[in-house]
């Protein structure tokens, strides 16, 4: 469910558009799990590549972004950030709390 839910924030922000979802993931300071702008992994999702091919024009990715964006059900509630529960960043002040799902705190940012 965790990761529907970090499925879910990157489709948000995406506006559900599977050709937004790697530039959503790449954002420097952004899903530090799966970028290498943040975290220095190597071995990152947000930099893998095979040879002249990123991960947007791979087919198997782009297939599976369609799906999931045809099929998808938020979970979050909308969300646009997460952050672990215990974990308060000053930027927490300007979002409102969607959901909570497993240790993590979903939030959406005010309009």
């Amino acid at each position: 469910m965790g990761m529907r839910g970090v499925a879910s924030v990157i489709l948000n922000l995406a506006d559900r558009n599977h050709s937004k979802v790697m530039r959503v993931v790449k954002k420097p300071y952004a899903f530090s799990a799966l970028n290498t702008a943040t975290t220095g992994r190597r071995n990152s999702l947000a930099t893998h590549k095979r040879p002249r091919t990123t991960a947007c024009d791979d087919p198997c990715f782009k297939s599976l972004t369609i799906s999931v964006l045809q099929n998808w059900h938020d979970v979050t509630q909308g969300a646009d950030h997460y952050v672990e529960a215990n974990i308060r960043p000053s930027w927490l002040k300007s979002m409102a709390k969607t959901t909570t799902i497993g240790s993590h705190d979903f939030y959406t940012t005010y309009n």
